[in-house]
């Protein structure tokens, strides 16, 4: 639990920490997670109802949450209590927002009626008997809020900034433990019960504000991982020094300006919050998108817009599971910074229009005249680009720039097209500098492509074998603790893409395909087997 106290307006958080708990840290190396206490610290239990699913794979208990104590929750816990929130507080410019804000402090009595309430999963609740011979929640461990961040922000930054009364406020709470100890034929192996059903709770529940597709997948994996690998990763000092400082990854909408207003509440907070998460370094899951598929030489997709660009950035993303995410973000960094860089450029341009079209398709020209080569290692570690490609952008984007013009067809829709990058790729490339020095200079790199025969060959082996069959190696590896788990998840998951008649991707062909043949040759698969002992 802890402790906050208001000193000469400096406000001092305590927290104990004893030996287990820094055991626990120490052996899993995760953060701890949430525990709340409502008998102890937040004025007693909180009363309740309960109902258990036939199945028993969750119970749900609806309750009613005093205001000020989740008012109290927000300003103990901060964001911590958002990380499953599809989004963080998104200020109160919304108009639905100033709703809640106006509600609290004009109608507090009518808040429980006009507002949805929250929903929250819990990994396990502990009740107690209450004298009036009802049931409360006296302590819940591992809360979340899966839905209800804007009203629970709201709560506590109108009670701060206004000095609003919230003793008459009490909202709806309904609160889930899912029993992860169910093992469903369904599950994908190394999943957990609560990974498939948290994430649709969030997606399911009302929304008060318009949530995009990106929100929705920010839980999924690897996002929360790429998220901590952003707030612990320091980024090397490109002036030579010793300042530290980080790239932000917004994997929830809104949580840069909140993460800024609960820590930074003092003018040289905010400089030193500033200085250590710079504006210019901040990213969210559309730019990451547009980064990786310009990257992956796919500028057509990024051209169909931040969100059904990133859903197929984010499909790849859910099967490349080769290189550990560490090594990965600062690739991403350095994509972000080759992005960043090359839309200053066309924008000094003045091409007149069509901005992110030209970047990414100036970006996808120059990794695939390049086979890929620049040095991401090199970028991340400089924080910046060579001159010599900073210039080849500039040539290349002048001649992108009367390519996507130079069509019968609306722009906007004919840079959506593949055959527009096709059409680019026949054309003579401008006279660009010598990029070698900025190339890999060892072996061994990852190009996150493939030949569009090898392409053709691995998803048509994967196809060949069935659903059945990649089911049956992904229980197979598992039941003998063979491999990865990413690797049983990978067969598993292209079961499902055959299964559900989709076209496997290349990327997951290819992993697939590697994995069947280690199976073979270094465990002894054999699927006629497996299919005569499973008879």
């Amino acid at each position: 639990m802890a402790v906050t106290e208001i000193t000469d307006d400096i406000e001092i958080i305590s927290v104990v920490w004893d030996l287990n708990r820094i055991l626990m840290f120490v052996k899993t190396g995760e953060r701890e997670q949430i525990t709340i206490d409502f008998e102890k610290d937040y004025s007693g239990p909180i009363p309740c109802i309960e109902r258990k699913s036939s199945d028993d794979s969750y119970v749900t208990y609806l309750s009613f949450i005093p205001g000020a104590v989740l008012a109290d929750l927000y300003r103990d816990w901060k964001i911590r209590l958002l990380e499953r929130n599809v989004r963080v507080f998104l200020s109160q410019r919304p108009k639905v927002n100033r709703g809640i804000r106006d509600t609290i402090r004009s109608e507090p009595d009518m808040f429980c009626a006009y507002n949805n309430g929250i929903t929250v999963y819990a990994q396990a609740v502990s009740l107690t008997d209450l004298p009036d011979h009802g049931r409360g929640i006296t302590q819940v461990t591992g809360f979340q809020i899966v839905n209800g961040g804007q009203t629970t922000a709201s709560l506590y930054h109108t009670r701060e900034k206004d000095k609003a009364d919230l003793s008459d406020i009490a909202l709806q709470m309904k609160l889930m433990v899912i029993n992860d100890e169910m093992m469903l034929p369904e599950l994908p192996p190394d999943q957990r019960l609560s990974d498939i059903l948290v994430p649709r709770i969030g997606r399911f529940s009302n929304t008060q504000n318009r949530i995009q597709m990106a929100d929705l997948l920010a839980n999924d994996p690897p996002h929360p991982e790429l998220f901590q690998i952003s707030t612990n990763t320091a980024a090397p000092d490109p002036t030579g020094g010793s300042l530290q400082t980080y790239w932000f990854y917004e994997k929830s909408r809104g949580s840069y300006e909140e993460t800024r207003r609960m820590e930074a509440r003092t003018k040289a907070q905010q400089r030193k919050f500033d200085q250590k998460y710079p504006r210019s370094q901040r990213f969210d899951k559309s730019k990451f998108g547009k980064a990786w598929n310009s990257y992956r030489k796919r500028p057509y997709e990024v051209c169909l817009g931040a969100m059904k660009n990133f859903a197929k950035f984010n499909s790849w993303l859910q099967e490349d599971k080769e290189e550990e995410w560490p090594a990965f973000f600062q690739k991403t960094v350095a994509l972000l910074i080759l992005w960043n860089a090359s839309e200053k450029i066309v924008r000094r341009q003045k091409f007149g229009g069509y901005v992110h079209a030209i970047v990414t398709y100036s970006l996808a020209w120059l990794h695939h005249l390049t086979d890929m080569k620049i040095d991401l290692d090199k970028i991340w570690t400089t924080q910046k680009l060579d001159d010599n490609i900073l210039k080849a952008i500039e040539n290349l984007s002048v001649s992108v720039n009367e390519h996507i013009r130079d069509t019968q067809l609306n722009v906007t829709e004919w840079c959506k097209k593949e055959e527009c990058w096709k059409k680019l790729l026949e054309k003579k490339p401008p006279i660009i500098p010598d990029l070698t020095a900025a190339f890999y200079s060892g072996k061994g790199i990852r190009r996150y492509d493939i030949s569009s025969a090898a392409e053709t060959k691995n998803i048509i082996f994967c196809r060949e074998k069935g659903a059945d069959t990649w089911f049956s190696l992904s229980k197979w590896l598992k039941d003998r603790n063979f491999m990865q788990g990413k690797h049983r998840s990978q067969c598993y998951n292209m079961g499902k893409a055959i299964s559900n008649n989709k076209e496997p991707s290349a990327v997951l062909s290819a992993a697939c395909r590697n994995i069947w043949e280690k199976a073979v040759d270094g465990y002894g698969w054999n699927s006629q087997t497996v299919e005569n002992d499973d008879e």
